[in-house]
């Protein structure tokens, strides 16, 4: 495993020119590897991911200039944005390990999705996602922090995601929690006494969702179909109304 910097070049992160082994060091003829780690600092000019890129950790202290997110990246570790970085561009990053965000009030514009089983650790800030959060295998919500993300996806039947106990998760825009009838997703908190706070301000499509020890209290009420809640505040259960009752919220 090595330490890439990025160099002042205002360069391609695709680009071997770009990267050094050291802070404002000559090009070193390389690109970071999924075990490497990768260093945007002070001595960092613009990057522009160009081409699908990875890396073991993306760690941004003292960086000001712009991250251009032309393709996406996949990240194995963690990441550290900051409040004087510019972020332009619309694709997003996949964690495909368990990680520790820490944004520093910075939001990330667009999607984060976490590919494989892992335990996401936010903390110092909440972390803020401007697009999506797509999780697409079981994840595990740890440290000081919650996220707030305009979109939330989970359509991989059979999953359970645990929230830390007492920490706070927004989703403001849509939604999505698709189980199936044989396979259905838990959202649960991570204690069997203090509840994790989900709480949506936007709308909701979700089936086959269970909630455990989650208090949506503070927004709109998490509306399932044939899920199983138990000690959940601000849930409920379609399954349990007549056939013909209306549900404007829902548009039926």
């Amino acid at each position: 495993m090595a330490t890439y910097y990025f160099r002042n070049a205002n360069g391609n992160w695709g680009a071997a020119g770009s990267w050094s082994i050291s802070s404002g060091g000559p090009a070193n003829g390389a690109i970071p590897t999924s075990a490497d780690d990768a260093i945007l600092d002070a001595n960092s000019g613009g990057c522009t991911i160009n081409v699908t890129s990875v890396c073991k950790s993306l760690t941004c202290t003292g960086y000001t200039g712009t991250l251009t997110m032309t393709s996406g990246i996949t990240i194995s570790g963690n990441l550290t944005l900051v409040s004087a970085m510019t972020i332009s561009g619309t694709s997003g990053l996949t964690f495909n390990a368990s990680s520790t965000w820490v944004s520093n009030n910075k939001i990330w514009p667009n999607s984060v999705t976490v590919s494989a089983t892992s335990t996401i650790t936010i903390n110092s800030f909440t972390f803020t996602i401007g697009g999506t959060l797509t999780l697409l295998a079981a994840v595990t919500f740890a440290g000081t922090n919650g996220f707030s993300t305009n979109n939330f996806t989970c359509t991989t039947a059979g999953l359970t995601h645990t929230f830390l106990a007492g920490n706070t998760y927004t989703i403001t825009g849509l939604m999505t929690t698709t189980g199936t009838a044989a396979s259905h997703i838990v959202l649960k908190s991570s204690s069997t006494s203090v509840y994790a706070i989900l709480t949506l301000t936007g709308t909701q499509d979700n089936g086959f969702l269970d909630g455990t020890w989650m208090d949506s209290s503070n927004g709109q009420t998490i509306w399932t179909y044939n899920g199983i809640l138990s000690n959940t505040v601000n849930w409920q259960d379609l399954s349990f109304y007549p056939v013909n009752t209306s549900f404007p919220f829902l548009g039926t």
